[in-house]
């Protein structure tokens, strides 16, 4: 009787589980059916929506604001547009980060393949990633109607950016892009307008400290080197002021340079390159097979600039000719075949000076400094300006050198071995760094017979520098002007002690108008005498407006090289030279001190 009580309270007690979970079974199912059924009203209602958008969007345009859709929306919206027969004009989605994507972008691009008549697509700050940019750049390819394409704010990688890039590189129409931080104008970045000169000033196409750009006008300058590599007239490219720093910018150049094979001008001053200019001068010799002018000036660092233009120089490789035109793939000339170059202006400072990135080998410093310790890692200014000089003068292709927009001009084929010409320069400044590069030319190179100053402020380091330079026994200068240069008495001390005894051809020097070569009275013109009595090639000496004072007596002694050796220092007046001067016309002041009189042989007689 026990075991049948316990069997059937067990019975009803399974039997009320069962009707309990049944009754929770079919509650169940009708919250899903509830749900299943509010969720059609729901997208009922969204397709009812989006109809309705679209019934109100006039002649073809269709703009949602921020954060008007959801997934369901959109994939309506874009299935009710790619049905309906009306062309699609323009569409606007900016703002719509959550709910765009990735997703979004494909069915946008899906929509795009059936409506050529688009001509603005806005995608803002949509969120679309690689895959979204990847679709769109597909479509680029062979959309007929496609103006204006907005997808900046997005959140793709690099891939996704080069993808768009290539694309509007070829396409057929586009003229607008906003990826990055600004608009480009895509039609004169490739040269649509058949023009051959393009420049770009004061635009930041490289990463800066500000927070949240530097990534942005990256993408500018990915786009911007993409699309001039596509303008094949292009022939002067300008890029001034555009904060082009580092390896990212030196690579986008790259792009450009091997790319734009008419390009014959291109100037980049004005950036702060940092590690990014070295590297380009390093790829240049592989690349810039038509380049004549470069313009780096005003970068920094402006010493490892010059430093890595002279190794450009000297890396220089021969441009193979083309066998099918009958060459035979014998060499051209080099690569680069620069003309002009314009490099940063560095002043001199008298310790060498640290650089941040690693140093170029050739001007590498490893030398012991005063206190005995070995510096690595140092360049020194006069060493970069060397290697310049030795560079240039080896390249058969570089005519001029300039050192900073506002420096002078200095040629470079004239101090060739062989060359006989004459260098002159007029009214021109000539800071310590300008004169330390010329003199370092012209004594490497040592071929020009004349060398003018007339006007120009070189300074007595400057004179003192060419004067080291010009003594060199391979020097076949006979023609030195240092005229109205503002020169002193150190610049006549340096001359005396180093040109005059040492120079191996001059015959003509000039030192009028500078009228404080005589300031330091007797010790000077003593040294200058010495000088000139230790020269055997000069014939022709001016030193009229010197502030020189000499009596009729050193006049003759000059002349005629007669030996007596005197001088006042209390008035500093040169009264005589040894034997052995070799003056044959000497022009000095008149008595009034005011203008210069010539002295040949036909006026010893009278003095």
């Amino acid at each position: 009787k026990v075991g049948r009580r316990r069997a059937r309270r067990s019975e009803s007690r399974r039997t009320g589980l069962d009707a309990t979970r049944a009754g929770m079974l079919a509650s169940v199912a009708s919250v899903a059916v509830a749900a299943a059924a509010t969720a059609r009203r729901e997208q009922d209602a969204k397709l009812e929506g989006a109809a309705k958008m679209l019934k109100q969007a006039s002649h073809g345009c269709v703009r949602f604001g921020a954060d008007e859709l959801d997934d369901d929306e959109l994939a309506f919206i874009a299935i009710l547009l790619a049905e309906r027969a009306r062309p699609l004009v323009r569409l606007d989605l900016d703002g719509n980060a959550s709910n765009v994507g990735d997703a979004g972008a494909m069915l946008v691009a899906d929509l795009l393949r059936t409506k050529q008549s688009t001509t603005s697509l806005s995608l803002r700050d949509c969120g679309v990633g690689d895959e979204g940019l990847l679709a769109i750049a597909n479509v680029l390819e062979t959309h007929q109607g496609l103006v204006d394409l907005h997808v900046s704010g997005h959140v793709a990688s690099i891939v996704g950016v080069v993808a768009i890039a290539r694309a509007v590189a070829g396409s057929p129409r586009l003229l607008r892009l906003s990826i990055g931080e600004r608009t480009l104008d895509v039609q004169k970045l490739r040269g649509s307008d058949g023009s051959k000169s393009l420049e770009i000033d004061g635009v930041a196409h490289g990463p800066t400290g500000e927070v949240g750009r530097p990534r942005q006008r990256l993408d500018d300058l990915l786009v911007t080197s993409a699309l001039l590599g596509a303008n094949t007239r292009l022939q002067r490219l300008g890029l001034t002021n555009c904060s082009l720093s580092g390896r990212h910018a030196a690579a986008a150049l790259e792009n450009i340079l091997k790319d734009c094979t008419a390009l014959t001008s291109l100037d980049i001053s004005r950036n702060p390159w940092r590690e990014g200019l070295p590297a380009l001068f390093e790829a240049m010799p592989r690349i810039a097979r038509s380049l004549l002018e470069l313009d780096v000036s005003q970068s920094s660092p402006g010493l490892y600039a010059i430093a890595a233009a002279a190794d450009m120089l000297l890396l220089a490789t021969p441009n193979p000719g083309d066998p099918g035109e009958g060459a035979m793939g014998i060499a051209t000339g080099p690569v680069p075949p620069i003309q002009r170059l314009i490099l940063p202006y560095e002043p001199l400072v008298a310790r060498r000076s640290p650089v941040e990135m690693p140093v170029v080998p050739a001007v590498t410093s490893d030398t012991p400094t005063a206190d005995g310790e070995v510096v690595a890692g140092l360049i020194d200014a006069r060493d970069a300006l060397l290697s310049l000089a030795r560079a240039a003068l080896s390249s058969s292709t570089l005519l001029e050198i300039q050192l900073g927009h506002d420096g002078p001009l200095l040629p470079v084929r004239s101090w060739r071995p062989g060359s006989h010409a004459s260098v002159a320069f007029e009214n021109k400044r000539f800071r310590a760094t300008d004169a330390t590069l010329l003199a370092f030319m012209a004594g490497s190179g040592g071929g020009a017979f004349g060398l003018t100053f007339k006007m120009c402020e070189l300074g007595d380091g400057g004179c003192a520098d060419l004067s080291d330079s010009l003594r060199a026994p391979h020097v076949a200068l006979q023609r030195l002007v240092l005229s109205d240069g503002k020169l002193g008495a150190r610049a006549l001390a340096v001359i005396a002690a180093s040109l005059l005894p040492n120079s191996p051809a001059l015959a003509h020097l000039d030192l009028s108008g500078n009228s404080k070569l005589g300031s330091n009275g007797g010790a000077n013109l003593s040294a200058f005498a010495r000088g000139l009595e230790a020269n055997h090639t000069l014939t022709e000496l001016d030193i009229s407006r010197g502030g020189i004072d000499l009596v009729p007596s050193a006049r003759t002694a000059i002349l005629r090289g007669q030996a007596t050796n005197s001088l006042s220092s209390s008035t500093g007046r040169l009264s005589s030279l040894k034997s052995g001067a070799t003056v044959q016309k000497l022009k000095v002041d008149s008595q009034s001190g005011q203008s210069g009189h010539t002295l040949s042989s036909a006026d010893i007689e009278g003095l």
